[in-house]
């Protein structure tokens, strides 16, 4: 393999690994309970284990969560954030431990219908990730 193609291969592989680490967890797009097939319609992030019951409020404008303060005091303590993802027809809900890498999560509306619902860490102002582990 020539150095310049060699060079084109990284650069490839290093941006689907940075587009890829972008979102640290997301709701899956459909789940099967049985011979039901929910699409997902909504989620919810929690502070702590769902049985608490400590669901926390999105900003009502954007359908956002800024996490980073609770994902500090979390990680601080041993303790995890949850994001719980609601399926159409469906009462079992998937409830996925949120990485304390991501500080906000987002549910929206998807190209072509549908939901997503998932956590990333922030974008600092000149557009790059901030890191967390």
């Amino acid at each position: 393999m020539s150095s310049s193609s060699l060079l084109v291969a990284c650069v490839l592989c290093v941006r689907s690994l940075a587009s890829e680490a972008a979102v640290v967890t997301s709701c899956p797009e459909t789940y099967r309970d049985g011979q039901k097939v929910g699409s997902l319609v909504d989620a919810s992030v929690f502070d702590g284990a769902p049985a608490n019951l400590a669901e926390l409020m999105p900003d009502l404008e954007t359908s956002e969560w800024d996490i980073s303060m609770n994902q500090a005091y979390a990680e601080q303590h041993g303790e995890s954030m949850y994001l719980v993802c609601r399926y159409k027809g469906i009462k079992k809900t998937v409830q996925l431990k949120i990485p304390y890498a991501a500080t906000r999560c987002v549910v929206k509306g998807a190209k072509g219908g549908g939901t997503y619902a998932g956590c990333s860490p922030a974008k600092s102002s000149a557009g790059e990730s901030t890191d967390r582990k």
